[in-house]
């Protein structure tokens, strides 16, 4: 089976590093983005299905919380693991007094988050036993290489696709940008062309302006510079129409350039539905009301 990044070189038509200008970590960072976007958009029910992602903390400590998708939170009392209820922060005061009808116990551990001043907020437990353990126990982001992995471990196979898609539609993206600022760039040197003045229109100005200075009487001088600046009036012409032609080319080719831009920017938005449409499918399968018997008299 062909690596994650070869699969996803062949949806794009490039290989890394080609006219279009990612890079293999571009293509790691954009899949990686695909993975949690996917996992971050399932519903509880779909959890079950996805690889899990344990870490132990001391109850008196806590630990950051880097995730909404918590499975369970869990209290260590000498060797036997019980689930914890959350609570609000508001009534860790309550669960921790050992006088009040919220008094956690051991036997009914809690949890809450205390955002607090911390830079994550931190996942606490109670009761708060230094030499017991709690778990907090959440759906894992898989840690995949693209370059020689050829599937996503702990990962449904309805959905092993869409972080390719994803990448893809973020290829894409760039694609249409990297074609928009090449066909500017030559739009600027239409413009630069066109503006600009040759060597031969400075002559012909520079006769003029000795003709203007010429004696009248002088004809063997004038009819010289007459023809000097008809010739040199042809060259200038001959120029500013090769110039002409160019800065057409030019403007075709930019033309093209937003033509690709166009193509891309729909394709990516194309894949974008595509990557919807089958994560609403899945989705979908778990949010489906239960059928109620029909209970009419036939």
């Amino acid at each position: 089976m062909a690596t994650i990044q070869a699969r996803i070189e062949g949806r794009v038509g490039e290989a890394a590093g080609g006219n279009i200008g990612f890079t293999t970590v571009m293509l790691q960072d954009a899949y990686d983005h695909g993975l949690r976007a996917v996992i971050m958009a399932m519903p509880k029910e779909a959890w079950k299905y996805f690889g899990k992602n344990a870490v132990d903390f001391l109850p008196l400590v806590g630990t950051p919380l880097l995730t909404d998708k918590v499975i369970n939170v869990l209290r260590n009392d000498d060797g036997t693991w019980r689930k914890c209820v959350m609570i609000e922060p508001e009534m860790a005061g309550p669960a921790a007094d050992s006088n009040s009808i919220h008094y956690a116990s051991e036997f009914t551990p809690v949890y809450f988050v205390d955002s607090g001043s911390y830079s994550n907020p931190m996942l606490k437990v109670l009761p708060e036993d230094g030499s017991k353990a709690a778990r907090l126990v959440s759906v894992a982001i898989p840690t995949v290489d693209i370059t020689t992995d050829t599937i996503v471990p702990h990962f449904p196979d309805e959905l092993d696709e869409l972080p390719e898609i994803y990448t893809v539609g973020w290829v894409k993206q760039r694609e249409t940008g990297v074609s928009l600022m090449s066909g500017h760039t030559d739009l600027g040197n239409v413009i630069s062309i066109l503006g600009s003045t040759s060597p031969v229109t400075n002559s012909v100005n520079a006769l003029l302006v000795a003709a203007t200075a010429t004696s009248p009487a002088d004809e063997d001088a004038l009819r010289h510079l007459a023809n000097d600046m008809v010739e040199h009036a042809r060259a200038a012409t001959g120029i500013a129409q090769a110039r002409i032609q160019e800065a057409a080319a030019i403007t075709q080719a930019a033309i093209g350039k937003a033509a690709e831009a166009k193509a891309a920017s729909d394709e990516a938005k194309s894949l974008q539905q595509e990557f919807d449409k089958k994560l609403n499918e899945y989705k979908a399968q778990f949010t489906k009301a239960p059928e109620v018997a029909d209970r009419r008299r036939r």
